[in-house]
């Protein structure tokens, strides 16, 4: 976790959704080890790590069985739609 955290703050977008998928596909196999480095990404300073790892719901969401490895996340993306960076709204949506 710690290398895709640091390179979710590559000016290189493909990177930052390769991080955003391969943390996606994580989190649908471990969820309980994923949600701790995942929510303090989500509330980090850096507006690249909270939209890569906002995306990263995007690719895990479809293939969960279990909706309420989602329920700390839910208002922490709901809040993140507020942000005025756009590609973290767009994420978080």
């Amino acid at each position: 976790m710690p290398l895709y955290l640091n390179q979710s703050t590559s000016e290189d977008e493909p990177i930052r959704n390769i991080v955003s998928e391969s943390i996606g596909k994580l989190f649908i196999s471990h969820p309980k080890l994923m949600e701790e480095p995942l929510l303090h990404a989500l509330h980090s300073n850096n507006e690249k790590t909270v939209s890569t790892c906002a995306r990263s719901f995007k690719f895990s969401a479809h293939n969960n069985q279990n909706p309420h490895d989602f329920e700390k996340f839910v208002p922490i993306l709901i809040n993140l739609m507020k942000q005025k960076d756009l590609a973290v709204k767009r994420n978080a949506l």
